[in-house]
């Protein structure tokens, strides 16, 4: 795992796996994990939970993808966003989550993203 200033992640993303980051959003290229230090130190706006869950969700996310996840999206408004879920993006109306299973032991999924 790195954690780059905003345009270092930019720029790893981009040579990794031409994916634009626009300055915000972190990354997994072959072999590591780019993390965006600006959203490691100040979170996200639309993760209303406290700031350690969003770090843990950031790896929790970008573990996934590296494990060959896909992105989801949510189950339906009051579910558990899954942590496949871009919740950096906005949560549509689930509730922030940064742990792949439920308080029960169940992995929180949804649909795929179209």
């Amino acid at each position: 795992m790195k954690i780059a200033t905003p345009g270092k992640a930019d720029a790893l993303c981009r040579a990794g796996i031409q994916q634009d980051t626009k300055d915000e959003y972190n990354c997994e290229v072959p072999g590591v994990v780019v993390v965006n230090l600006k959203r490691w130190v100040e979170g996200s706006p639309t993760f209303d939970g406290p700031i350690h869950d969003y770090r843990r969700l950031i790896i929790n996310h970008e573990m996934g993808q590296f494990l060959g996840y896909m992105h989801i999206t949510c189950a339906g408004p009051g579910q558990l966003a899954p942590v496949m879920m871009q919740q950096i993006k906005g949560l549509h109306r689930c509730i922030a989550n940064a742990w792949p299973y439920d308080e029960n032991g169940h992995f929180v999924t949804g649909p795929h993203m179209p």
